[in-house]
């Protein structure tokens, strides 16, 4: 039934105005109400209230401009706001919840800061639809320290310990990675809710922390509280992170006990447990299992096969997916064109190219950049700009994805080029961009536009960052500035273990030896972490191409106390510096670890 229809109904006749009687707001508000619920538009409902002379009715202008929100028609829902001549709490919290629906999240705030400058005080309702804007991660910063503020708003207000409050608080801080401050928004609620613990299971899994998600759920279930579809899909997830299987096993048993086997979305990130977990077996009968396979079904399999680089198990999913009756979306051919490119396999990477332009997805920005990671990995530059040249938009990752092609094979100038392009576009450059782009220095007459880039990421205030920090440093090894390398890792301050191990290294590729050992002597003394065997291997190389017996017999010892002795890589490297430091009764000691 059309929602017009409702209106005569409610008033028992055919027309709106049947005699003397005046509108009915009640009726024309079940019309908005199921407008709202249906896919058309509200605007002849919109002309209906105009024609009745209702448009300075506030209870029916606030349906109104629900309807037009939850219609996704932000700019309806905008000009019946701005000719409102009343507003209360409900229009301005309507407004900004929309706004943050549409994806205008800086006008949603706006909005909300306007609410208050009006007089009105926010209840849980209006803070949490302003929350929603803060959880936006562009201007994150600036987002997060409004979230803080509306916290603080929060508790003035005595509204923090309500769970619809309370969900939306902790998941704006779990957004911007503040999983503590989360923890203590969490704390704060008082009557907590089903909503409330899966708000804080996603906030630990989306930000790696596994074990606590799993911990989470423990005490839910301690707390008497029965577990839906969302709880279940968390809690795999962390079980994906941690790989605690057993963990993993409890709650397949649980899932089979309630009865959510039927649920697609529960049996999918079973299925990504088992397989992350190393139990194909396992994980293609719970697939099996599943009654109705849709698309994230099929990626779930394709994507766990491609992080596993099997390119062969990947193509096989791809080609049975259509025959289940589930079509191929752009995450899936991302995954495919990515993995093709990982694989160096340009027949496999042309042939899903071309499914995608048949499926009307070439066009798509995530699809574009798989391309073009596709092509430059495969060694076809040439064919990677000319893609990217005729796009019809970009993103930042489209560029870095064409600039690391660049860099892939040391195409400096290129990537210079196309760096300067990318600034008289008005594109901002991330860290990853300006990492993109020191990895094509690795000449040393390349000096000259390695300064001027240096120069940049000084000026934006970027060089702290690991990964253009690293990238600095592997470049500064490049030219030999030893002295230039160190002042960029006193800049960085604490740098993480796999900066230490690419920087180690960079320094070895360049012959560097009495640097790498420094360097080796500098992390120690920096990290509180033992040394891996990567790194451990590396000095020892370094040992052995300057022939330094005595720093040879030190990392010896260091390495029979880390445990990494019976390491192939650590054995050879240190059979290798015995022997070309002429210890040959050492190497020969040191060779029955290969057997071992």
């Amino acid at each position: 039934m059309r929602a017009s229809a409702l209106l005569p109904q409610a008033r028992g006749s055919s027309t709106f105005f049947p005699g003397p009687k005046s509108p009915d707001p009640l009726a024309l508000t079940n019309a908005l109400s199921a407008a709202s619920r249906s896919s058309r538009p509200p605007s002849h409902l919109h002309a209906q209230v105009l024609k009745l002379g209702m448009s300075g009715d506030t209870f029916t202008t606030n349906h109104l401009l629900i309807s037009y929100s939850r219609s996704g028609l932000l700019g309806g829902a905008l000009a019946v706001f701005d000719e409102m001549p009343h507003r209360n709490l409900v229009s301005w919290t309507a407004m900004v919840s929309a706004s943050t629906r549409g994806g205008a999240a800086e006008l949603g705030i706006r909005l909300f800061v306007s609410m208050l400058r009006s007089g009105f005080c926010p209840n849980e309702f209006s803070l949490a639809s302003a929350l929603r804007a803060a959880c936006d991660r562009s201007a994150a910063r600036a987002k997060l320290q409004f979230g803080a503020s509306l916290h603080g708003v929060a508790v003035k207000v005595g509204v923090d310990a309500d769970p619809f409050l309370g969900s939306s608080l902790l998941l704006m801080y779990a957004r911007h990675g503040r999983v503590a401050a989360a923890e203590r928004a969490f704390a704060d609620v008082r009557c907590k809710d089903l909503t409330c613990w899966n708000a804080m299971l996603d906030g630990y899994v989306s930000n790696g922390c596994g074990y606590g998600a799993m911990r989470a759920a423990a005490l839910m279930h301690q707390c008497g509280l029965q577990a839906d579809m969302f709880t279940y899909v968390s809690a795999l997830k962390a079980c994906s992170i941690t790989g605690e299987l057993d963990f993993g096993r409890r709650l397949h048993g649980c899932v089979i006990h309630n009865m959510f086997e039927s649920d697609a979305s529960v049996m999918n990130a079973l299925v990504d447990m088992y397989l992350s977990s190393g139990l194909t077996d396992i994980a293609m009968a719970a697939f099996g299992r599943i009654r109705q396979k849709d698309t994230i079904s099929w990626n779930t399999l394709i994507s766990r096969f491609a992080h596993d680089e099997d390119d062969r198990a990947a193509a096989c999913c791809f080609a049975d997916m259509p025959l289940s009756g589930s079509k191929p979306n752009e995450v899936t051919f991302s995954i495919m064109l990515r993995l093709s490119g990982a694989k160096e396999n340009a027949s496999l990477g042309l042939q899903v190219f071309s499914l995608s332009y048949r499926h009307g997805y070439s066009d798509d920005v995530l699809v574009a950049n798989a391309v073009i990671n596709m092509l430059s990995r495969c060694g076809l530059l040439n064919g990677a700009h000319g893609f990217f040249c005729n796009l019809k938009f970009r993103n930042i990752v489209t560029w870095n994805e064409m600039i690391a092609g660049y860099g892939l094979y040391s195409c400096s100038e290129d990537a210079m080029r196309l760096f300067r392009g990318m600034v008289c576009f008005d594109e901002r450059p991330d860290e990853f961009t300006y990492s993109a782009v020191l990895s094509a220095f690795r000449e040393s007459h390349e000096a000259r536009n390695h300064e001027q880039l240096h120069a940049i990421i000084l000026k934006q205030g970027v060089a702290s960052r690991q990964f253009v920090s690293t990238s600095l440093i592997k470049a500064k090894a490049v030219f030999g500035s030893v002295q230039d390398a160190l002042k960029v890792i006193e800049d960085t301050g604490e740098m993480d273990f796999v900066s230490w191990g690419v920087i180690i290294t960079s320094f070895l590729k360049h012959g560097l030896n009495n640097e790498v050992l420094f360097l080796f002597d500098l992390f120690r003394s920096d990290q509180m972490n033992k040394p891996d065997e990567f790194i451990l291997a590396t000095a020892l190389n370094a040992c052995a191409n300057a022939a330094l017996i005595r720093q040879s017999r030190c990392i010896h010892s260091i390495v029979v106390r880390t445990g990494h002795r019976k390491h192939f890589c650590v054995a050879s490297a240190l059979v290798d510096a015995y022997a070309k430091c002429g210890d040959i009764s050492a190497a020969e000691s040191a060779l029955p670890l290969f057997h071992q």
